[in-house]
């Protein structure tokens, strides 16, 4: 299992200086040009998070709210936040800002979760010509709304995964930062999750 230390910033991160998750796992059939990487910081209110990929062909087509952004270019976060609770939350974006914020135990009870405040990640995209980046922060009260227990300090551990796919198109690929073993390639297993360490 892989761990990051997640460092706890006063004010505006400083993303330059912090260390990044690589998100170089292939699975199926490794594409050429592509790679991705995840860094994150917290305070006591929000968890920053900046996932960036370079890939020779963006793909962005969908635009509408409730589109799936999986079948795009996809950057993905999968995270439990309560150590004893068997559900996670999973939170991808694709490179038109569209976002899937999702809890559940496993793929075949994940709920999808549509906020009042559709803008409540304050997600910032940058778009380049050879990839993009996505910049957001998650609300710890948001968090613990659905984690009564949830709670940021020095010293929590809280287990993670991120993710980097394109599952539509005539160029599908799929890295992760934790492996994945197994038959069926299926992210949505916690237990396979690596380690946070709130510094």
């Amino acid at each position: 299992m892989k761990e990051y230390i997640v460092k706890r910033v006063n004010g505006k991160p400083e993303w330059s200086k912090l260390e990044a998750i690589n998100i170089d796992t292939v699975y199926r059939e490794e594409r050429e040009g592509v790679s991705a990487e995840a860094k994150f910081c917290y305070d006591d209110d929000f968890i920053y998070a900046r996932l960036s990929t370079t890939e020779p062909k963006t793909i962005a087509k969908g635009k509408d709210f409730l589109c799936e952004p999986c079948l795009d270019s996809c950057l993905e976060f999968f995270f439990s936040p309560v150590e004893d609770d068997k559900r996670y939350c999973n939170l991808e974006f694709n490179p038109n800002g569209i976002y899937y914020f999702g809890i559940g135990s496993s793929i075949k009870d994940l709920i999808r979760l549509l906020p009042e405040n559709r803008h409540v990640f304050n997600a910032r995209i940058t778009r380049r010509n050879d990839g993009w980046t996505v910049t957001y922060r998650i609300p710890a009260e948001l968090i613990r709304r659905l984690f009564p227990d949830f709670t940021l300090y020095s010293g929590k551990v809280m287990r993670a995964n991120c993710y980097k796919c394109v599952e539509a198109g005539d160029a599908p690929h799929f890295l992760a930062w934790n492996p994945v073993p197994g038959e069926g390639l299926n992210f949505h297993r916690p237990h396979l999750f690596g380690k946070f360490i709130f510094e």
